[in-house]
């Protein structure tokens, strides 16, 4: 991915090695397995309905509870196979047989339990299982991305008791079959807790029974399929704060807001806020999916969760800079994306957290203007880890999509930016048009379906159903599109290349997979497409053209910074003084990356660098992620033209080095050659070594030992001090 550009600068890279250890945002440990391969025997049965009777004892931390299960069965297997949490124990297992419940034996394997039918059930016999348990769930070490309870307290002593398990699943606190495949067509919950609390949860509440033990049943009743990790408990004192929405369908539903008490007036400019959103993700996405529910928040001590009907909202009710809340703006799209729309396997989760982060930054264009977008957009890329497909087609765990290899304890990320990142390069690709019809079509595919509120709106999809839908709307071929930005994690690159009256480009693939991205260029300020049809094209240009590639970041493609650079013709500059380093680099971006060739540095990869005269956080340090790193050795380093700028002028010891930048302002490559009767960096060196053998023979053994240059801020002042004498001998002086 060069460029024709080249600019010899007399420079030096000092560099000294440290061996801390990179800080990394960890989340202290790895969530337990939710989603997999899916086994025969629990692929045996469908779930249709759980009906989940619970006892919550605060004080205890504990729960006891018995759920029923209701299943068809769809292929032969006299066992069932379900899965809860190791912190609980079970009492008795049974299941529905002729008139009666049957109780049948079980075994534990972990948190998979077997229990085993009198007989083998056959496809399309009908069964409920019935599991009698307690324990205490498990406590959520890092909520909500390692899930489990949270069991705190409000503002005056109340207890305040929540769960979120999107990553663990629903199996932290009920018996279920958790695989996001098998979704309940109905989920009833009756949970008691102490006469001062509220439990607010899915769907609709029936009915509130007042016992004489001092406490409160609460019924809820969810008569939409549901993700298994949205159902939920949120127990608090609470207060509501309700409004009714009529929805672009004609319905008219309640937003209702579960507020502590002390944030009970606050909460009101959360559902104001909710009323905003809901006119954005209607106008685009169809209307809002559960209107004979409601729309439901819960406030919550983790930040946040899209729990379908009763979204999890802990962002404290802080506005950003852009003037609204953006995890409720999130948070409430999942309804679309993730709750409606859903995935029927983990390797697909890229369909809920993509789209949605897509949407997030459609509202900003909606709200602030199209360059609010593209910033947005723009921003995301050098977030990116390409370190495993957004879409795999082998089945995952939760956590494998989520986090990041090898021991999943901190986030991954690309199925939100990147995923997004693909959309937004498909959008480019296809046109709006086409693309936002398919993006109403991925949220319902008919008309007919916005009309239903029963369950039939809500549907699985894959990765390929993604494809044929735009593929419908583009009237293109988009397998190269797919195969390319989501079933390996590489991203393609465009290789520039200076040729007779212009420049050559060719997009540069893994594995050379067909990419024939057009691309937009601007030349001279007007902007054109240039198709690639092959992959290839080349553009002619007139000398001292201004030329930009891809000036808005359409394309999702290797380059760590967002902005362009501009190009130019050969150009050989003798940097001599700030002013003339300054007009050099004039044209760089803000930020690129910078390539060592020379001084490649063998290193641990949890290794810093510190390079000298950078000012890089407070102690002037580059982070580990600031390095290019291959093969366990610093072949580069992200900077930014400012701190470049300072080395050049800092550093007396000179090197002739010649640098190509890319269409990002990345130096690709850099070669050591001399300027215009002037010797080469490394005939330089052998003059200052060899003059050095004679003249200061101790001194060169420290600092060049083996013929190996050292670098550090000291060792850099004495060979500067030994250029400077080895040039005063050349001048007699």
């Amino acid at each position: 991915m060069r460029i024709s550009l080249k600019f010899f600068l007399t420079v030096t890279f000092l560099l000294t090695l440290f061996t801390s250890i990179q800080a990394q945002r960890k989340l202290g440990v790895r969530p337990t397995e939710s989603g997999g391969p899916l086994i025969y025997e629990q692929a045996a049965y469908d779930v249709q309905e759980y009906d989940i009777t619970a006892r919550v004892f605060p004080e205890e931390k504990k729960i006891v509870g018995e759920t029923l299960i209701n299943v068809n069965i769809v292929a032969p297997t006299n066992w069932f196979v379900f899965d809860l949490d190791t912190p609980f124990e079970i009492a008795n297992v049974s299941y529905f047989s002729e008139k009666d419940f049957v109780e049948i034996k079980f075994k534990r394997d972990g948190g998979k339990i077997w229990a085993k039918f009198l007989q083998t059930l056959q496809p399309g016999e009908n069964t409920t299982v019935r599991i009698a348990y307690s324990g205490n769930p498990r406590i959520a070490p890092k909520p909500p991305w390692v899930g489990g309870f949270m069991w705190e307290k409000t503002a005056d002593g109340s207890d305040w008791i929540v769960n979120a398990q999107q990553n663990d699943g629903a199996d932290l606190w009920f018996p279920i079959k958790d695989h996001p495949s098998d979704e309940p067509n109905s989920v009833e919950l009756h949970i008691t807790v102490p006469e001062n609390l509220f439990v607010a949860s899915v769907g609709k509440i029936e009915n509130i029974d007042i016992n004489e033990n001092s406490t409160k049943t609460y019924h809820w009743k969810m008569s939409n399929s549901i993700n298994n990790y949205n159902i939920v408990l949120n127990i608090a004192p609470y207060k509501i704060v309700a409004e009714m929405y009529t929805s672009v369908a004609g319905e008219t539903f309640p937003i209702k807001f579960y507020a502590l008490p002390e944030s009970e007036e606050k909460a009101k400019d959360i559902v104001d806020q909710t009323i905003k959103f809901l006119k954005f993700y209607e106008k685009y996405l169809g209307p809002y999916p559960y209107r004979t529910e409601k729309l439901g928040i819960a406030e919550t001590p983790h930040l946040g969760m899209e729990h379908s009907t009763v979204i999890a909202y802990g962002n404290e009710f802080k506005k950003d800079k852009r003037g609204f809340d953006w995890l409720m703006l999130h948070e409430l799209g999942h309804e679309w994306w993730g709750n409606m729309v859903t995935a029927s396997d983990w390797r697909d989760m890229w369909i809920h957290e993509g789209f949605q982060s897509f949407m997030d930054a459609l509202y900003l264009e909606e709200t602030k203007g199209k360059e609010a977008y593209l910033d947005a957009m723009r921003a995301r890329v050098k977030n990116t880890r390409n370190m495993q497909a957004v879409a795999p087609r082998e089945p995952r765990f939760a956590y494998q999509v989520y986090l990041a290899a090898p021991d999943y304890v901190k986030s991954d990320g690309d199925i939100y930016g990147k995923g997004s990142l693909i959309l937004h390069t498909l959008r480019y690709l296809i046109g709006d048009k086409a693309f936002f019809k398919g993006l109403r079509r991925m949220a319902y595919p008919t008309k007919q379906l916005e009309t239903y509120t029963d369950g039939r709106q809500n549907r699985f999809v894959t990765t390929d159903d993604v494809k044929q839908i735009f593929e419908e709307e583009s009237k293109m071929d988009l397998d190269w599109f797919f195969e390319v930005y989501l079933r390996q994690p590489e991203l393609p690159s465009l290789v520039i290349k200076q040729v007779e009256n212009g420049n050559s480009l060719r997009w540069q693939t893994p594995n050379d997979l067909p990419f024939p991205m057009p691309i937009e260029i601007e030349i001279n300020g007007e902007t054109k497409r240039i198709n690639m049809k092959q992959g290839r094209a080349e553009i002619r240009l007139k000398e001292g053209a201004s030329v930009f590639f891809d000036k808005n970041r359409w394309i999702l493609k290797k380059g760590k910074q967002s902005k362009n650079m501009k190009t130019q013709f050969e150009g050989y500059f003798k940097a001599i003084n700030d002013h003339e380093i300054e007009k050099a680099l004039s044209f760089l971006s803000d930020e690129f990356q910078l390539h060592f060739t020379e001084f490649n540095v063998n290193v641990d990869k949890k290794s810093y660098v510190d390079v000298l005269g950078w000012d890089k956080g407070a102690n002037g340090r580059v982070s580990y992620e600031d390095l290019i790193i291959e093969d366990n050795t610093i072949k580069g380093i992200f900077t930014e033209k400012n701190d470049f700028l300072r080395i050049l002028r800092i550093n007396e010891l000179k090197a002739n080095i010649a640098f190509e930048f890319d269409e990002f302002g990345k130096i690709s490559r850099q070669i050591y050659t001399p300027l215009p009767n002037q010797p080469s960096f490394q005939e330089k060196l052998q003059s200052v070594v060899k003059w050095a053998r004679q003249n200061r023979p101790d001194e060169l053994d420290e600092i060049y030992p083996q013929n190996q240059m050292k670098f550090n801020q000291k060792m850099a002042e004495r060979w500067v001090r030994l250029l400077q004498e080895w040039e005063k001998s050349k001048a007699g002086v």
